[in-house]
């Protein structure tokens, strides 16, 4: 079985949560859980408060980070123990936002797929954040709901470097 498995810095991956967290409609989002699942609570008002608590508590008991949502450094961390060229590749966001098309063409390599640069330069072009932004309803249907204050994720902007900024 083969993997791919996109990384990103865990700052650039906390300040879009952040601004979806402080936008989620809590209540929407808990809704309905499923079993043994606890409800997310409101958003801190700090972000700073919330930067510690998500890398200093875990939502489930085996994570240590991530809380209230996923543990994303023990994630990383546990494909790259297993890493293994034949069967897992490690992609880092900043390059596939940088370089997609050789991105793309190191995906096609790894899964044994022969693919044109046509190809490629069609499938950058179909990947990119202003195709997806164009095609938000088809892609995340529904999504608006999920948010408040006219956040959604439209508003995405794939950039990186933001965490910077705190």
């Amino acid at each position: 079985m083969q993997h791919i498995v996109v990384d990103r810095y865990s700052r650039d991956v906390f300040i879009p949560l952040w601004n979806n967290y402080e936008n989620m409609n809590i209540d929407l989002v808990n809704g309905d859980p499923p079993p043994n699942i606890r409800p997310i609570p409101p958003c801190p008002k700090n972000i700073h408060e919330f930067w510690r608590t998500w890398l200093t508590r875990g939502y489930f008991e085996w994570e240590r980070e991530g809380y209230p949502f996923w543990s994303n450094l023990r994630r990383v961390q546990s494909w790259f123990d297993v890493r293994n060229p034949d069967n897992v590749l490690l992609i880092h966001y900043n390059n596939l936002l940088n370089n997609s098309e050789l991105e793309i063409k190191r995906v096609a390599n790894f899964i044994k797929v022969e693919i044109h640069d046509s190809e490629i330069k069609a499938l950058a072009n179909h990947i990119s954040f202003d195709t997806t932004k164009k095609n938000i309803d088809k892609l995340f249907p529904g999504g608006i709901g999920f948010f408040e204050m006219g956040q959604t994720p439209s508003s995405i902007k794939g950039k990186t470097g933001a965490g910077k900024m705190y």
